[in-house]
């Protein structure tokens, strides 16, 4: 048996078999099958448009899609009520195995997963909408996948979409220049026991020259963390539950309350309005800027300067970091939204 199987050897390649970025589209549409290449039509113009913008070529990109040769996607992938989010509906183990055989001969540095259908053969995640833009390392094969929107997506609607194609396409082009760019650890410093945390809270309260980040976890109407950060490469979390005696609960707050209402320190944080309203309603601490200045919401920040855009956590991570998708090591019933 050749390396490559029958149905390999049928399907639907553009572009530089050497490139580092392969572009992998969920199906092909009638002028792509036509064309007998992977993207044509307006398909192909929105691409080719985004990859400008992302400062590449074609050339510098292979393009391939899962489904090579059908355009009948229903059979295999049902979109539900909720917006891109799908099922599976009938096995794609073959389009698989072919798509594999492909990545093992160009050896791809990173895979751009468009469309739910091939998001989720990548990754088992099926709400592109939620996941695109972040990476994800495959331990097993050795590559890094990143999903994205499908520009037929974005071709009669949702035109702001487009932006977010390009921004991906340019996170994935700096990935493939650079993979090492995503081992950048995060140290998160959890308090050992009650003096630890005193020490913590204490040396926060007294590093005045460095802007915090503060975010507020709340589960059952009650604060079950608080979050603060200095820099980008780590965090301390002080959390608010049964490891603590009734004293101790007290000393911790009042220490905590210090902190937040320390005109000296500069404070940041994303929906910061609900912490700010919530931590003044349930505990009695009113946030206090710096110098009586302000008080940075990224949040909010984001939907002044691109009020077209999302702007949850969510999103704001796909779109400023390099971290993996996050969201969902924690599930619980929260009240507190941000779209």
């Amino acid at each position: 048996m050749t390396f490559l199987s029958e149905a390999q050897s049928n399907r639907p390649i553009s572009g530089n078999p050497e490139a580092k970025i392969l572009i992998v589209g969920d199906y092909p549409d009638e002028w792509a099958l036509k064309a007998g290449k992977p993207f044509a039509h307006a398909n192909e113009t929105v691409l080719q448009t985004a990859l400008h913008h992302a400062g590449l070529t074609t050339y510098e990109v292979l393009t391939t899609n899962l489904l090579y040769d059908t355009m009948n996607i229903s059979h295999y992938w049902r979109e539900t009520a909720k917006k891109d989010i799908g099922k599976l509906t009938s096995s794609i183990n073959e389009y698989k195995i072919s798509l594999l055989e492909l990545i093992q001969l160009h050896k791809p540095t990173v895979i751009v997963a468009m469309g739910g259908l091939t998001t989720y053969a990548f990754t088992g995640r099926s709400e592109v909408n939620k996941v695109r833009g972040y990476p994800f390392k495959t331990e097993a094969h050795g590559f890094i996948v990143v999903p994205t929107l499908h520009p037929r997506k974005m071709i009669w609607t949702n035109y702001e979409w487009r932006y977010y194609l390009a921004h991906d396409l340019k996170k994935v082009r700096q990935i493939a220049e650079k993979p090492d760019i995503l081992n950048d650890p995060r140290e998160i410093i959890l308090p050992e026991n009650f003096n630890h945390a005193i020490q913590l809270l204490t040396e926060l309260n007294n590093s005045v020259h460095h802007p915090l980040s503060i975010d507020i976890e709340v589960d059952n109407f009650e604060i079950s963390c608080i979050g603060f950060a200095q820099d980008a490469k780590s965090g301390i979390v002080i959390p608010f539950d049964m490891r603590w005696t009734e004293y101790e609960e007290v000393k911790l707050w009042k220490l905590t309350t210090k902190v937040l209402e320390n005109d000296k320190i500069a404070k940041i944080g994303q929906n910061f309005i609900f912490d700010i309203h919530f931590l003044a309603q349930k505990m009695g601490i009113f946030i206090k800027p710096i110098n009586g200045d302000y008080i940075q919401d990224t949040m909010i920040a984001h939907h002044i300067m691109y009020p077209d855009f999302l702007k949850g956590l969510n999103f704001l991570g796909s779109i400023h970091s390099y971290q993996p998708y996050w969201k969902d090591e924690l599930d619980f019933k929260t009240i507190k939204k941000e779209s």
